[in-house]
């Protein structure tokens, strides 16, 4: 088991020979490869595993360790090759790898590629200089190099970030989890049929009180894919033989045997069996999840229980939301709260501006609309007893007006928002740094943007505000139930 795990400090080596002892447990969290560490919403997962495992030790006195999983044989590239960050004036900047074409190759063996050195140049060029920001871009410079894979890179800076937390870090990519999971893989091949069946049935089960499918179960589909020099590609039921969905490859089982037999790294879980494969090979006692995570763990109750498996603890991960001094002035500013500013710019821009409008210009488009109300509807009701084809051009009439007007309001609160063009500016930018696309925060900053301006305290301050408290709770855990 140690051989699959990497330790990021000496602190968490020891506990981890610990738990190798049968002395304790982990507390697991995994996440894809994103570029420079993804979205903030890995980073959340990751320290409310360290938080919570922190916690549980002291109730349980037993070693438990955070162990970060790497989701390494993942192969959606556009999913994983670019970052948001905020300039040093707070505007949203992409970051992207281009796609140099080729196989859909797993994280684990596709390179960065020679662009990656100008991304991190552009990267350094938008960021604050700061001693962190120097920090932070020789890390990138020493773990995102061209010959350095997309998962690996990604697990050398999650290494130095948290070494001071003494995370452990694995990746489903490892030759040595590989090994340890080919009976499981194998088992899931050999009971595809019946373990489709058991989880389609759960997720009906779930659709009809209400809930959504988070994954689709494809029929004859395995829950195993299979990777060569085509790439990865999932496993398809063909009779009792075995064919790969996108190149159509054909496999008899004997031969799916053999190869999982001597070359097991070349077979990948998908998101279903993953968290019991995570579990079968790792004492888990608990998994922290996002939202869609802990969607599809409602549906594979029953995967854990066909393969014998306990299922851990699933534990809703943080949601945070980093409001700096800067945004927080602006916000005073216009009396605002951060919840205030979960709007598109717009939308909220025009909710400024109009409190700058008169009272009487106000009070007299209200006083013009109802007054075209009013009297269109006596003029129609009058129109119609004469003729009652007048009803609709009168109709028509009536919503032109009042369209006129509605273009009079539009016109004026523009004028307003260019007389004010310097302070929505400034609005604009806090809301940038607030729900950047449109999303929240955490969906679409990367960690760069901070760590660059405060350095590793910004985890700590993250840190200290998640906190687990078992002292009046208890809590009994079953799993999810099947049938």
């Amino acid at each position: 088991m140690t051989s699959a795990i990497s330790a990021s400090s000496d602190n968490a080596r020891a506990k981890l020979q610990r738990i190798a002892n049968g002395e304790g447990f982990f507390v697991q969290t995994g996440q894809q490869a994103g570029l420079f560490a993804g979205p903030l919403y890995t980073v959340y997962k990751i320290i409310t595993a360290i938080r919570l495992a922190h916690s549980l030790e002291k109730q349980l006195g037993v070693p438990i360790a955070p162990l970060f999983w790497i989701a390494g044989d993942d192969h959606d590239f556009a999913e994983v090759n670019h970052a948001y960050v905020l300039t040093r004036e707070n505007a949203l900047q992409r970051l992207q790898l281009p796609d140099e074409g080729g196989a859909p190759a797993s994280m684990k063996r596709r390179l960065l590629g020679r662009q990656v050195s100008s991304v991190i140049a552009e990267l350094q060029a938008l960021l604050p200089e700061t001693e962190f920001a120097s920090e932070l871009i020789d890390i990138l410079n020493r773990a995102y190099t061209p010959n350095n894979s997309v998962a690996d890179a990604f697990g050398m800076l999650i290494a130095f970030l948290f070494d001071r937390f003494d995370l452990l870090i694995t990746s489903s990519a490892d030759p040595h989890l590989k090994q340890m999971a080919a009976p499981l893989i194998q088992y899931e091949l050999e009971h595809a049929e019946a373990h489709e069946d058991a989880v389609n049935g759960q997720t009906q089960k779930l659709v009809s009180r209400g809930y959504h499918e988070q994954v689709p179960v494809r029929s004859d589909a395995a829950n195993v894919s299979y990777e060569d020099e085509n790439g990865r590609d999932r496993l398809m039921r063909w009779g009792s033989d075995w064919e790969l969905s996108r190149s159509k490859q054909r496999f008899s089982s004997d031969e799916i045997g053999q190869l999982l037999a001597h070359q097991p790294q070349r077979f990948s879980a998908n998101v279903l069996l993953r968290p019991i494969i995570a579990s079968a090979v790792f004492p888990t006692l608990a998994y922290v999840g996002g939202p869609a995570e802990i969607s599809y763990f409602a549906q594979i109750g029953c995967l854990f229980a066909a393969h014998g498996v306990p299922m851990p603890l699933v534990v809703p991960r943080a949601a945070v939301e980093v409001v700096e001094y800067k945004v927080q002035k602006v916000l005073k500013k216009f009396g605002l709260t951060p919840q205030d500013v979960h709007v598109p710019f717009d939308q909220l821009a025009t909710q400024i501006v109009r409190r700058d409008v008169p009272h009487d210009i106000t009070n007299a488009i209200e006083q013009l609309s109802h007054q075209l109300d009013v009297g269109y509807t006596k003029l129609i009701a009058g129109a119609v007893e004469i003729d009652p084809t007048l009803e609709g051009p009168l109709e028509s009439a009536r919503n032109a007006s009042h369209k006129k007007l509605h273009d009079a309001d539009r016109k004026i609160v523009r004028h307003l928002k260019k007389r004010n063009a310097i302070e929505l500016e400034q609005l604009q930018r806090a809301s940038t740094n607030l729900f950047p696309l449109g999303e929240p925060q955490e969906r679409v900053l990367s960690l760069v943007t901070y760590y660059a301006r405060y350095g590793g305290d910004f985890l700590d301050a993250v840190a200290n505000e998640i906190v687990f408290d078992f002292a009046e709770q208890r809590t009994e855990w079953s799993g999810v139930a099947c049938g």
